[in-house]
């Protein structure tokens, strides 16, 4: 085996937990399912500038067949970068425009809370906290405009030694639910202050932190990667020793510059010409009412409708996305389309849904808001067998990944000039990984504290949270700008039915 073999070798049993990588090994009767995918993918692209096609590793995933995808793959050079430009992201231009137009809304705000089982040294947390916004750039940043422009602007550290950056409040922690709630509903002044907020919350036995993001800094992936250095720093100066976390690959502003490169040269053009393909040209709104607009979508708090799928459903459900080389995700898409159809009076509706977007070799170590929006709309129309559906959201899905790094907002703007109006969207879809949620501060446990948060930002939005066990979710929607909010009310248990009737 040569290098690359053995380079390879190695990926493969990393992400797979096993001793040996031998050639007829295949990706998915070895435990590895779509996330694994992803991560395999990503590793596989630090270590080799190679990136393989996700649809391609799906058809082909035995250990050879990764092996030749890595050394047929065409090397992708990353365009240069500079860290002089000040320009904002596609992404943080959408997100700052939002709260330009509506300086109330708390939409893009993310809030978490965390019970600590035993008090922690302020002034270690202090010193953490600022180590971290020192290491990450978009943590520390503020954005205006600049004639047409949306700029953005790294603060000095000098300018947090005024003040601390964690904020300690003394008192009853027992209320600490409710204090972050209270603070999620705080709009951040994105001219002015940090894209990010924290609280050490001290009363009794037990202390709470709080954090409040703004997603223009932030994405998921981000969050949980903050979260996790604070930890490790922390349990480093708890001993007396320097952190030890590797260097960043690069900052966020330089993600940002290559991006606006990248739109210059028009790299972008294909992937548009694919989406307005794909979408037939227009925006489509089945669901909507005739006055339904963005000021209407957060006027009013949201309707909130839970939903579970127990255990047996759950695996059989995995079983049968296994079995037809699909992910959850997309078994969940197809069982929401049907669904979505037939309140739709048969018109074929658009699903949203999150990735990750770290395309780039060590971006999953930077903070930012990388996080796009792919659309799912299959060809053909609705299909006339849930078999068929789940095999079209498959092509969909995978003709939608080989675009993901095509900014959303391109998209949009270039379908549905008119921002007033919800556009070109109304269903997203959303699956969340079951994932460890609690930290580690040296010895103390942090655990993650449920909030009863309650924001949207698309008509209809649909989460599902993966445990080792079961699906768990919420449809969220906005009755105030839906055609038929009563008939939406009742599409959390056609999905739950739908998806129990799975036979795997």
């Amino acid at each position: 085996m040569d290098q690359l073999g053995a380079t390879l070798a190695g990926i493969w049993t990393g992400v797979l937990d096993l001793e040996d990588a031998v050639a007829a090994q295949d990706f998915f009767r070895c435990g590895g399912d779509s996330l694994a995918a992803l991560k395999l993918i990503g590793r596989t692209r630090a270590a080799t500038e190679v990136t393989i096609s996700l649809k391609a590793f799906f058809d082909a995933s035995t250990f050879a067949d990764y092996v030749d995808l890595v050394r047929s793959g065409q090397r992708r050079a990353e365009p240069a970068v500079s860290a002089d430009t000040l320009e904002a992201s596609v992404q943080e231009k959408a997100l700052w425009r939002l709260q330009e137009r509506y300086p109330e809304t708390v939409a893009n705000n993310a809030t978490f809370c965390f019970e600590l089982s035993d008090r922690v040294d302020a002034g270690l947390l202090e010193r953490s906290m600022r180590f971290l916004l020192d290491r990450h750039h978009a943590l520390r940043t503020v954005y205006h405009r600049a004639g047409e422009k949306v700029v953005r602007r790294v603060l000095d550290m000098a300018v947090f030694d005024g003040a601390p950056v964690v904020e300690i409040l003394e008192g009853d922690a027992t209320g600490a639910r409710q204090f972050a709630e209270r603070r999620n509903e705080v709009p951040f002044a994105l001219a002015d202050e940090a894209p990010m907020r924290v609280w050490l919350l001290r009363g009794g036995a037990r202390d709470h932190l709080v954090f409040v993001y703004h997603h223009i800094a932030v994405d998921g992936q981000s969050i949980t990667l903050v979260h996790r250095e604070l930890g490790a720093v922390y349990g480093a100066l708890s001993r007396g020793e320097e952190p030890g976390l590797a260097p960043v690959p690069f900052q966020y502003g330089e993600f940002a510059a290559g991006q606006a490169r990248r739109i210059a040269a028009g790299e972008f053009a294909a992937a548009l010409d694919f989406w307005k393909q794909r979408l037939g040209g227009v925006c489509t709104h089945g669901l909507l009412a005739e006055d339904a607009t963005h000021d209407r979508l957060t006027a009013s708090p949201p309707v909130v409708v839970p939903f579970r799928l127990g255990p047996e459903s759950t695996s059989r459900l995995r079983r049968y996305a296994r079995r037809e080389r699909a992910t959850p995700y997309m078994v969940v898409a197809a069982h929401l389309r049907t669904a979505l159809a037939e309140l739709s009076e048969g018109e074929d509706i658009v699903i949203g849904g999150p990735v990750a977007n770290r395309v780039a070799p060590g971006s999953d170590q930077v903070v930012g808001l990388f996080r796009n929006t792919l659309l799912l709309k299959p060809e053909g129309g609705v299909p006339a067998s849930m078999e068929e559906g789940v095999r079209k959201i498959r092509a969909a899905a995978f003709a939608a990944y080989e675009h993901q790094e095509c900014p959303f907002e391109l998209v949009r703007d270039a379908l549905c000039p008119d921002g007033a109006r919800i556009s070109p969207y109304e269903v997203s879809l959303a699956l969340h990984p079951a994932l460890d949620e609690s930290l580690r501060f040296g010895e103390i446990r942090a655990a993650r504290v449920e909030l009863a948060l309650s924001t949207i930002k698309r008509p209809v939005h649909v989460s599902v949270f993966e445990s080792a066990n079961t699906f768990e979710g919420a449809l969220v929607y906005q009755p105030a700008i839906l055609k038929c909010p009563s008939e939406i009310a009742g599409l959390a248990d056609e999905l739950t039915r739908s998806l129990d009737r799975i036979e795997a």
